[in-house]
């Protein structure tokens, strides 16, 4: 379903075993309309014009989430999501430590890619550093990098 030019994600509620979603270059602007497939484990949704995370409480199977090339300037509404295990969420307009803090509610998550925002200033740090089990991180092209000695 990627590259089909949709506006919304709709016609999905029969679908309630699928496992992975590719909607990646699209044009959704929410999140929306998988409520019913709670066996989701990977969902991408890169490449679109989503400013929101919302709708994904459901999803509680989720391992993989992909939102990279958005405008999301705001990480939100992944508590819920207890097997969130990688998140990728480079080339959005997340910009300081409030905008990113939501991920100290996410334990699971393992590995993160931020690469390409906008982050800067005191707090982006520690707000990483308070997740306990993560282990890769991509933050290239984020200016709070510079502060960072042997970040390679």
């Amino acid at each position: 379903l990627h590259f089909k030019g949709f506006r919304r994600i709709a016609g999905l509620e029969e679908y309630t075993g699928v496992r992975a979603l590719w909607l990646e270059s699209n044009g959704l602007e929410t999140i929306e309309g998988l409520d019913n497939c709670t066996e989701l484990r990977c969902l991408y949704l890169h490449h679109n014009c989503i400013r929101k995370l919302e709708n994904l409480s459901a999803l509680s199977q989720l391992d993989t989430l992909n939102v990279s090339d958005n405008l999301l300037t705001r990480i939100e509404g992944l508590g819920a999501l207890t097997h969130l295990h990688t998140l990728q969420i480079a080339r959005n307009r997340l910009a300081d430590a409030e905008s990113i803090a939501h991920l100290m509610e996410c334990p699971s998550i393992a590995v993160l890619d931020l690469s390409n925002n906008r982050l800067d200033g005191g707090g982006v740090l520690e707000v990483l550093q308070a997740m306990p089990n993560l282990a890769v991180l991509d933050a290239m092209g984020n200016p709070f990098i510079a502060t960072v000695d042997h970040y390679r």
